[in-house]
């Protein structure tokens, strides 16, 4: 990684945000909210099976466009075929060396949408990707073209789950529900927080950790909602739990 991680990482476009220094979720939602108040529709697409689906002979080919020196590219190869049990395809998911891989596979695909005359605006993140157009004829059509694209040249197929929508109604990204107004909770996100919370609560009336310990794993669920617009959500929880009625609050 030393050796590959680098130069990998300055062949990805500016707009690609997972496993990179200086990027990550935040610099992804950040990069959606500016989009989503200045073009007027979108589509979000993933791939079906990603790391399952990777060719080893594709990458590898791509590899050696980018990496010198044999004793690199015969450990890479090594690194590659260890995965998949003779089927030439797949990383394995949460290994260092597969995030980073997997990353600059999509490369290709980056650049095709990107060079597309109706892109206006572009996010990936790992295998979710994101792009901004003018009219929704514009945006379906590129789905069309994507697929196309992911099948001929990487041997990657879309998932059906397509969305296309006007950027005005909101899009789900990294956790958060992004307008153009405001960065909000998304329901992952929602439940990550509850979940965190009620088996810290639990543990805390269990015993098993002190007044302390609670506090920090509270602390804790908190950095689950942070970098959203949270004081609605929590007062609506608030009067849940109470027993009011929250709409007769508001």
């Amino acid at each position: 990684m030393n050796r590959i991680g680098p130069v990998l990482d300055r062949a990805l476009i500016n707009d690609s945000y997972a496993c990179r220094a200086g990027k990550g979720t935040l610099a992804a939602t950040a990069r959606v909210h500016e989009h989503v108040r200045r073009f007027p529709w979108y589509a979000k697409m993933d791939v079906r099976a990603y790391f399952a689906s990777i060719r080893h002979s594709i990458l590898m080919e791509r590899i050696r466009r980018r990496i010198k020196g044999d004793d690199v590219l015969a450990l890479v190869g090594r690194i590659v075929a260890a995965h998949g049990e003779g089927s030439g395809q797949g990383l394995p998911i949460g290994a260092l060396t597969s995030q980073c891989l997997a990353n600059y596979y999509l490369d290709p695909l980056d650049r095709f949408l990107l060079e597309a005359s109706a892109t206006r605006g572009y996010v990936r993140y790992m295998d979710d990707f994101v792009f901004w157009t003018e009219t929704r004829q514009d945006a379906t059509r590129l789905v069309r073209e994507a697929g196309e694209f992911l099948e001929r040249t990487l041997a990657l197929t879309a998932k059906a789950s397509v969305q296309i929508n006007r950027s005005a109604r909101g899009i789900t990204v990294c956790g958060y529900r992004i307008l153009p107004g405001s960065i909000r909770l998304g329901r992952r996100r929602k439940r990550r927080y509850l979940e965190s919370r009620r088996r810290c609560e639990a543990a805390y009336q269990a015993g098993t950790i002190d007044a302390a310990q609670l506090q920090r794993a509270h602390d804790a669920a908190l950095a689950i909602t942070a970098h959203a617009e949270t004081r609605a959500w929590f007062r609506a929880r608030a009067l849940e739990t109470s027993g009011v009625d929250w709409r007769d609050e508001v």
